[in-house]
């Protein structure tokens, strides 16, 4: 076992991938507010997290998920005469969410590698 190959690390890794990536998604869906048609997509952050963190004890993590499984088109509304269903605001507010939850996700693991400097010197 390795230093950093723990739960906790994992955990924190990939929820700060996941960020990343459903930063993409929402970014996506505020540059095409204005193509006629264009239906929001949504990536599933608790599924891809779940399905990630899934494995046995003593196992190595070498499950490569593809976000295109994780990302639902919302075809149920319709807030434009141009079927566009992009929605700024929300979109917007999606995006202000998942940085605060990337930036705690950051800081944390900076207090994770912290805590481990803090051992390391005192041994």
């Amino acid at each position: 076992m390795t230093l950093f190959d723990t739960t906790g690390f994992r955990v924190l890794q990939e929820g700060i991938n996941i960020c990343a990536k459903n930063r993409d998604v929402i970014a996506n869906n505020i540059i095409n507010q204005d193509t006629p048609g264009y239906k929001c997509k949504y990536l599933q952050f608790g599924a891809v997290l779940r399905d990630k963190m899934n494995v046995k004890e003593g196992e190595k993590y070498t499950k490569e998920l593809h976000f295109a499984d994780y990302t639902i088109t919302d075809r149920g509304t319709e807030d434009q005469p141009d079927e566009n269903n992009v929605d700024f605001d929300t979109q917007q507010n999606l995006f202000v969410q998942n940085s605060v939850l990337y930036d705690a996700l950051v800081n944390q693991l900076n207090s994770e590698f912290t805590l481990m400097r803090s051992a390391m010197r005192r041994t």
